[in-house]
């Protein structure tokens, strides 16, 4: 290792006298890796449905298929509307309302109050036909409207408890495309705004409607926040350095990194999800880290008078081999990111990690061409070099009070690690989306109104057909039914729906009692006359040959984890209740959306713990290598790791959940981090090897990294901060708390970092009698560099 950095700037020397010497082969080289990555674009589609979130052959997305096969699915739309009266007149317009909706593309059944299932009959005679009915008379219509919100079928779904706000249930084929999601929500809220209905004050949720309203949000958020970080990026880094190199490198880094990384997301066959909108921001800000500290060698270099190609090669040899291995150290992190579970997290960790490399390759190769190129623009500008009284003040502070840094900084940390012990993960779809947008805000209205958001579904398979029609076993599902519902908080209404729902209500319109039959034979009959009469209810809760049950439970929209228990409740004692009923090989299958995005939050822990653990080995393992130090480097990684601490214990303190957003902060953070620690100790060590004493060394270190770290903080700040501005509330809570982590981390790497590396250096001196630092290899350095006045303009 003691050979490591020295090889590594005669590598970066030779790339840079390569580049420059093989100008239109770098440039062949740089358009095939962009071509190569780009092809994927053409490819890249977009996708926020919940299986989009599974890696094919899960077992829970196989559950789901399985039962979308047999049941079509169970995804739905629902509409809630408000008439301003409700009369005879009201249900003439409902079912031409019915109809219109019934014509659009996709729609498979639509089911209101006026053609739901109605059940009467007596003495063994049944009626199976619509609720309400073309035949009714007026008076008759007014009738059944009052009794409706009475009925057990009927209240909390078609029809709320007062009788004034009505469901209307359309449900879809489960082969619904992106595109075909869209149009259908399109088409629904056109026929909500004509005229007749726009009184009803129609307000229409459910799943395909919200996937076609992330898809356009994310879709519209995405360009809008690129767009605004390019421009204030790139508007800072002329600001710091006042040169055509500024307004030429940067940008084209920028859009060759970000088509990369997308385009490498099309080449595996990824979808753009809601995730996306990080990527370009993230490439913008943390992908021109390379070139910021380059162009800052690199005037300051000129402005001292070195010839434009010297200055070039000394930049690369002393700046490039640590902005690789800081990026190698950042992309490992993101790449830690390849064995979640969660597919947009695995997705966007990869396409990061591929972007991040792609930005740092093009910037070692495009800033020698470009240099030499404009370089000699830059005119020598001896005592330019600037003089920060705040950066030397902090420098003293760190020299003067060590201890109490470091232990300031320890007892922050073990308040931290009580905030992580808190931490939890959860998933809220429509959570995603602040409370005060519109999305929120009108799912919240219907829920209100009628609270049927989203499904859970229950299959029990017995393994014998006519099964269900014995009592016993339509008894136990009754009772499981019953145990799931009682397990939920009793301020979260949940609806089920199941065959001994059915049977109950046919028992009490032939034979005048609520309840399951004790006679099979009975069961049978009943069953019998309800499938004669025409009507495919039946589908809805057992298959065509009775040896499978179909429980469905209708939830309103909260955090999944409010189902838990229901979910728990039916694992832990259907397979039980069905043995007790004399059916010990039944199997039972949990799915739908809501159990797939609870198990979202199993695979987030896994995600947080193994990617944290891998980021942290890289960047430990980069450390050592950079510093030269097995010490030093633990110990600069340390830091690190502890100011990541610091952060997730302030999301546990105060209750910010992991979901596939805030997981990545972690991994992130770390490799982001890491970057300004890589340079700030070169820098200081380089002063050192060259026989600076330590409070010079450390003086100098913030008076030239330290005003870098400063500008690629603020950089990293304006890339991050514009995600609170928007719709997505876990965008904006992943911008908010990633933009207090690059401060917390600036403000780390200026007391922690210099705190550490003195007292480091103190206790090794009284050791052994020198300071911890290899002999330097005289041929191998040059004087640090500072960094250039970023105030006044260039004098071209």
């Amino acid at each position: 290792m003691t050979h490591s950095k020295s090889l590594l700037a005669r590598f970066m020397r030779g790339l840079a006298s390569f580049v420059l010497a093989q100008r239109l082969l770098a440039i062949v080289l740089i358009l095939a890796v962009s071509a190569t990555l780009m092809s994927g674009l053409a490819r890249l589609g977009f996708d926020t449905s919940p299986e989009s979130f599974f890696l094919e052959g899960a077992d829970v997305i196989e559950d789901w298929y399985a039962f979308k096969d047999k049941y079509q699915s169970d995804e739905f739309s629902f509409i809630v509307v408000t008439p301003p009266s409700v009369n005879p007149a009201f249900v003439q317009d409902l079912e031409g309302f019915a109809a219109k909706l019934e014509d659009i593309d996709g729609v498979d059944r639509v089911t209101a109050l006026h053609n739901v299932r109605s059940i009467t009959g007596g003495d063994d005679i049944l009626d199976v036909g619509d609720y309400l009915h073309s035949g009714l008379s007026p008076a008759e219509v007014a009738e059944r409207l009052e009794k409706a919100p009475a009925h057990p079928y009927y209240r909390g779904l078609f029809v709320n408890d007062r009788g004034t706000q009505f469901g209307v249930l359309v449900e879809t084929v489960s082969t619904f495309s992106n595109a075909d999601k869209e149009g259908f929500t399109q088409a629904v809220r056109a026929v909500l705004a004509q005229p007749e209905y726009a009184a009803w004050n129609g307000i229409a949720i459910g799943a395909p409607i919200l996937d076609a309203d992330v898809q356009r949000i994310v879709g519209m958020e995405s360009g809008i926040f690129g767009s605004i970080t390019f421009v204030l990026v790139m508007a800072g880094f002329f600001a710091a350095f006042r040169h055509r190199l500024a307004l030429v490198l940067p940008p084209l880094i920028a859009c060759l990194s970000i088509a990369c990384g997308l385009g490498a997301m099309g080449l595996w066959g990824a979808d753009a999800g809601l995730l996306t909108p990080i990527v370009p921001s993230f490439l913008i800000s943390v992908g021109l880290g390379t070139a910021a500290y380059q162009l800052s060698d690199f005037t300051t270099a000129r402005r001292k008078g070195e010839p434009v190609q010297k200055a070039i090669l000394d930049t690369m040899e002393q700046a490039g081999g640590p902005a690789l291995l800081a990026n190698i150290t950042t992309a490992g992190a993101l790449f830690a990111f390849s064995g979640s579970r969660v597919l947009p997290v695995r997705d966007v960790g990869l396409s990061l990690g591929i972007g991040l490399m792609a930005a740092c390759l093009f910037t070692l190769i495009l800033f020698p061409l470009l240099a030499n190129l404009w370089g000699h623009r830059i005119r020598e500008q001896p005592g330019r070099a600037a003089h920060s009284t705040v950066l030397a003040a902090l420098a003293n502070f760190a020299i003067s009070a060590p201890r109490l840094i470091a232990l300031v900084f320890a007892a922050l940390v073990a308040v931290a690690i009580a905030g992580v012990s808190k931490l939890e993960t959860d998933y809220y779809y429509l959570g995603t989306f602040k409370k005060d947008s519109e999305l929120f805000q009108a799912h919240q209205a219907a829920n209100a109104a009628i609270p049927v958001s989203n499904a859970i579904e229950v299959l029990i398979s017995l393994g014998k057909t006519d099964a269900l029609k014995d009592p016993a076993a339509l008894r136990a599902v009754n009772t499981i039914a019953q145990q799931a519902l009682a397990a939920v908080d009793q301020d979260v209404p949940v609806k089920a729906y199941t065959l001994a729902d059915v049977v109950k209500e046919l028992s009490e319109q032939t034979l005048g009692s609520y309840s399951i039959p004790h006679s099979r034979n009975t069961i049978a009959q009943l069953i019998l006359l309800f499938e004669s009469s025409g009507h495919d209810e039946m589908e809805r809760v057992a298959s065509p040959g009775f040896d499978e049950a179909r429980l469905t439970f209708l939830v309103p929209s909260r955090a999944y984890s409010a189902y838990t228990p229901l979910i728990e409740t039916i694992e832990a004692e259907a397979t039980a209740v069905m043995a007790e009923a004399g059916y010990p090989d039944a199997t039972v299958v949990v799915t739908g959306v809501v159990p797939m995005w609870l198990e979202i939050s199993t695979f987030l822990t896994e995600t947080q713990i193994s990617s944290f653990l891998m980021a942290t080995a890289v960047v430990a393992l980069v450390m050592v290598l950079i510093v030269r130090s097995v010490v030093i480097g633990l110990a600069m990684a340390a830091i690190n790791v502890c100011c990541v601490l610091l952060v997730l214990g302030f999301m546990g303190h105060m209750g910010i959940i992991l979901d596939p957003f805030t997981i990545l902060i972690g991994a992130i953070a770390l490799g982001i981090l890491d970057d300004d620690t890589i340079h700030f100790a070169r820098n200081f060590l380089d002063r050192r090897k060259q026989g600076v004493d330590l409070d010079t060394a450390l003086h100098g270190t913030f008076q030239s990294a330290g005003k870098v770290m400063g500008i690629q903080t603020l950089i990293l700040v304006v890339a991050f901060i514009v995600y609170t501005t928007g719709t997505v509330q876990s965008l904006a809570t992943f911008g908010f708390v990633t933009t207090a982590t690059i401060f917390l981390g600036l403000l780390v790497e200026f007391t922690v970092t210099p705190a550490l590396l003195i007292l480091l250096s103190r206790g090794s001196a009284r050791r052994t009698g020198k300071d911890p630092v290899p002999e330097a290899d005289p041929g191998s350095y040059r004087p640090v560099l500072e960094m250039p006045d970023p105030v006044r303009p260039t004098q071209n």
